[in-house]
């Protein structure tokens, strides 16, 4: 069984090399926090700088 323990907001772009490159932002423990977060940092972020909330788990 997988437990979902928190969320972390990253920043993700690929770079013109085509590498695909990121950086952990913050730590939740709610997923509407890090979505409000993330929508946040894409409406003041550069064009091709994507944010996402993944989820820290654990396998119980």
């Amino acid at each position: 069984m997988i437990k979902v323990i928190g969320y972390i907001l990253v920043a993700v772009y690929i770079q013109s090399d085509g590498v695909v490159d990121g950086k952990a932002l913050d730590y939740y423990t709610d997923l509407k926090k890090c979505y409000y977060d993330a929508v946040e940092h894409e409406s003041l972020a550069d064009p091709g700088v994507g944010f996402v909330c993944l989820e820290d788990y654990v396998v119980q």
